[in-house]
């Protein structure tokens, strides 16, 4: 499985049980930005991800997952996929590298 599939999989259960477009779902969507996530949700979340993945989580692992990237992040430890789902930032315009025959900074 590659990491665009994860995001993708993950984007699914968030449609799924949330009933959100899958382009909502960030890496920061959890319980603090969405009103119904909450602990009964939150269940549902872990049982969704370990039945879709064929993982079982431990209970620190279950009660760290309090957002869309610390579930990705789980699930690439045990599903070895070394790829970070997000970037922690994308990088700025400078900081870009230039495509071939393009200029530095533009």
């Amino acid at each position: 499985m590659t990491n665009d599939e994860l995001v993708s999989a993950v984007g699914g259960i968030f449609h799924d049980l949330f009933d959100i477009a899958e382009s909502d779902v960030t890496p920061d969507l959890g319980p603090d930005t969405l009103d119904r996530w909450d602990s009964l949700q939150h269940l549902n979340v872990i049982l969704a991800v370990e039945q879709t993945f064929g993982v079982e989580c431990s209970p620190e692992e279950m009660d760290g997952m309090r957002s869309v990237r610390q579930i990705l992040d789980v699930l690439r430890k045990k599903l070895g996929i070394d790829t970070p789902a997000f970037p922690a930032s994308a990088p700025s315009e400078t900081e870009r590298m230039p495509v071939s025959g393009e200029a530095p900074g533009s």
